[in-house]
């Protein structure tokens, strides 16, 4: 499991922020988080391991990756998950804040096509393209509105322009992507090369790109229409 935390100040406070949340125990949740270790800073990135412990046997242990930011980029919205199975003597999960649906679609399209450094190096974030595929598969409450109001945002934000065609951003993602893919078990089989992806993500993707989508996203029918 990957947990993204975005901070408004700066990493070292980010980390003591999230040590602190992570001393607030629910009774009677039977389980208790500690921070394992920190990586490196790199930029306005870095990555902490979490470890989880029943009484005093670690059962588990995830990443969050921290970025500073000066503010959440588009909308949030505060949720409450609800359980995959249901423990009478178990706290109700908490609220979170998360970003958006249509944000996430704006922030993995940008950065799937984002180039780094002088040389203009491609993305390698193959994980993105999966991610992306599984919405497209699943979301049937994505509107358009939001969508292509947050993809132009982002790429606005970025300074960057997404190519029509929605290409491959390199030859690396034909095997990063089927790598990525194939770990993931919501990836329908015949989604898990980069040449069906590409194709799927142009019928779900351009019409946001080219402000044509409208109504609400048909994981079924893969079209952009009326509810």
């Amino acid at each position: 499991m990957d947990v993204d935390f975005i901070h408004t100040v700066d990493l070292a406070a980010a980390v003591r922020d999230l040590a602190g949340r992570l001393d607030h125990r629910p009774a009677p949740d039977p389980y208790r988080f500690e921070i394992a270790s920190t990586s490196p800073i790199v930029g306005d990135h870095q990555s902490v391991k979490i470890a989880v412990y029943a009484g005093a046997t670690e059962v588990e242990r995830f990443s969050v990756d921290i970025t500073r930011r000066p503010g959440v980029i588009g909308d949030v919205e505060v949720l409450r998950p609800q359980p995959v199975v249901r423990v009478d003597d178990v706290a109700e999960l908490p609220l979170f804040v998360a970003v958006s649906l249509a944000q996430q679609v704006a922030d993995k399209l940008c950065a799937m096509y984002e180039t780094h450094g002088a040389a203009a190096v491609p993305s390698s974030r193959f994980r993105d393209l999966v991610d992306l595929i599984v919405i497209s598969t699943n979301a049937s409450d994505l509107q358009a509105l939001a969508a292509t109001a947050a993809l132009d945002r982002e790429q606005r934000r970025r300074s960057i322009t997404i190519p029509p065609e929605l290409p491959l951003p390199s030859y690396a993602w034909t095997a990063g992507y089927r790598k990525q893919a194939a770990s993931i078990s919501t990836v329908p089989q015949n989604l898990r090369t980069a040449a069906a992806a590409i194709e799927r993500l142009a019928v779900f993707a351009g019409p946001i790109l080219d402000g044509k989508a409208a109504g609400v996203w048909n994981p079924v029918a893969k079209r952009w229409g009326p509810r």
